[in-house]
């Protein structure tokens, strides 16, 4: 099964014995910092591919200078080996969709759709086979 690889993600993010699902380490100053993890396999090639993420929960987060709103914020989406794992929509070779309902690329952040976070469940669908490559992403369907 597809799940996160443990060679390819940060250090603040720790990831389940199922390998399927993980969490950052909110506690404290890394509250602030994001946590970027690669899935155990990638994308290669020509293609049509579908991929999702459930948030099943939130770490305790006590971070007063954060507006509630905006301490359980995550990004999903895809980039090449060479995008950062903390930049994921801020780099040029990354497309992401935040909990905030926008989407971004080489950190130019556009309004997609609505918020998402505890409970949601969030989609990508990547056709590297359509000229240009296309990529969208869907909440909840």
């Amino acid at each position: 099964s597809i799940g996160f690889n443990p060679g390819d993600c940060e250090l603040s993010f720790r990831i389940a014995e199922d390998g399927t699902s993980g969490s950052d380490f909110s506690k404290g100053g890394h509250g602030y910092c994001w946590a970027g993890v690669r899935a155990s396999l990638g994308v290669k090639g020509p293609g049509r591919f579908f991929f999702t993420m459930k948030i099943e929960s939130h770490g305790e987060v006590d971070l007063q200078t954060i507006p509630a709103d905006e301490r359980h914020l995550a990004r999903f989406g895809v980039s090449t080996l060479e995008c950062p794992l903390d930049a994921l929509g801020e780099h040029r070779d990354s497309y992401g969709f935040g909990g905030t309902g926008k989407t971004s690329n080489a950190g130019d952040f556009r309004t997609y759709g609505r918020s998402w976070g505890l409970g949601d469940l969030v989609g990508c669908a990547l056709d590297t086979a359509s000229s240009p490559p296309t990529i969208e992403f869907f909440l909840n369907g």
